[in-house]
């Protein structure tokens, strides 16, 4: 009975190894790359005149001089324009050399009051955004005269009207420089870059993740952008899937778009040293550092947990960007790429076919050639007790038939 019972046990070990190492339970992982591109804008205009200068000018007589300002860059900006006048004579450069005794209010300028305001600074501010590529609604001035006032002294005097401008990029507090505020010009502020939350949908195991078309640029609202600039940008990510998940965020080497040495090092400047990114949770902060930040304190290059995220759940990420002061003209109309990876890891919660683990990861190779292995011990001990047990089993019958 005993014996009977040991062979029993022998054979059911060997059954539960071999079952076992068929079984196991089952990983999954997927993941989903995202190209996201931070671009430098480029801020220029220009003064735009239509004039023919008339040989000469009498008292009263009006002459056309149209002053426009045209956006000739990639950034909204906000402008302002100082208009100085002046008598003289021109030397033979051209160059107007002044005569203070003349007075320079007798060139009479019939102002636009409507889409300019001069401030008691002296300078003209136009009242309105100046997007990229437009030129100002209605022109500064049309035409000037020289005051009927004028006296003998002016005759033959050349008369001057020299325009300077100034701008800055278009942003909430950006006329601060100029110590006037975007309410005293009219001015309504509508910030369309913080509007544009974007979105990463995991979907399943199976289906991995999903960027709205129209969104596979997380970067939304980096754009255009110019030293001390700072933008926010809200990502959402939303498990819509029936399954728990960990889900991570990290940084990968992923080339940059075609590009000469010279500006390849300015790209690879701009994302390592001069744009910091804070990648924040609520109040929990996943990163700080440089966008493309690689070493031990400011890596991205490892896998950054968001937490586990049940069937239904969703959680917005706040990334915010802030460039250098530091940064100069070189920079200009430059496009940094930055690759962001998504992944997803969890257990479909029972036992499956270890032979086939569809997960595309190679960390898993390990746990698979351990249990292959164990399961291998299993069975050759199974095997060695029951052929103690057989050998035990014969010597007794022997000693019997003696």
């Amino acid at each position: 009975m005993k014996k009977g019972k040991q062979n029993l046990i022998s054979l059911t070990a060997i059954g539960l190894v071999f079952s076992l190492s068929g079984l196991a339970f089952g990983n999954w992982a997927a993941r989903q790359d995202t190209e996201n591109f931070l671009t430098m804008a480029s801020c220029s205009a220009r003064i735009g005149e239509a004039y023919e200068e008339p040989p000469h000018v009498d008292p009263s007589q009006e002459v056309d001089k149209i002053v426009n300002v045209k956006n000739t860059g990639t950034a909204d900006l906000l402008v302002r324009v100082s208009v100085e006048k002046a008598f003289g004579v021109r030397g033979q450069d051209r160059i107007l050399i002044k005569d203070p005794a003349l007075d320079p209010d007798l060139i009479e300028i019939a102002y636009n009051t409507e889409a300019w305001e001069q401030r008691p600074d002296g300078w003209f501010y136009y009242k309105d955004i100046l997007r990229a590529g437009e030129t100002t609604k209605e022109p500064l001035l049309r035409s000037y005269r020289l005051s009927p006032l004028a006296g003998s002294a002016y005759r033959g005097k050349d008369a001057q009207i020299a325009v300077c401008m100034e701008f800055t990029q278009a942003q909430k507090d950006a006329a601060d420089l100029w110590n006037v505020s975007l309410k005293d010009l009219g001015i309504q502020w509508e910030d369309d870059y913080e509007k544009k939350d974007t979105e990463i949908i995991f979907l399943g195991s199976k289906e991995g993740f999903a960027v709205k078309a129209d969104q596979t640029d997380l970067f939304a609202g980096f754009k255009n952008l110019l030293p001390s600039c700072g933008r926010s940008q809200n990502v959402i990510v939303r498990n819509d899937s029936e399954e728990t998940a960990e889900l991570f965020l990290h940084a990968k080497d992923g080339g940059q778009l075609p590009m000469t040495d010279s500006r390849r090092r300015l790209v690879d400047q701009l994302l390592k040293k001069y744009a910091q990114i804070e990648v924040r949770e609520g109040t929990r902060i996943l990163y700080r550092g440089a966008a493309r930040g690689k070493d031990a304190q400011t890596s991205m290059y490892g896998d950054i947990s968001l937490g586990t995220f049940a069937p239904g759940q969703s959680k917005t990420l706040q990334v915010t960007l802030s460039l250098s002061p530091q940064m100069d003209n070189r920079f200009q109309k430059l496009t940094g790429k930055v690759t962001w990876v998504f992944s997803a890891r969890g257990e479909d919660g029972g036992l499956v076919q270890a032979s086939a683990p569809q997960t595309g990861d190679n960390a898993q190779a390990g746990m698979w050639t351990a249990l292959f292995l164990t399961s291998g011990a299993g069975m050759w001990a199974a095997l060695w007790i029951e052929r103690k047990n057989r050998r035990r089993m014969i010597d007794e019958l022997s000693e019997t038939d003696r």
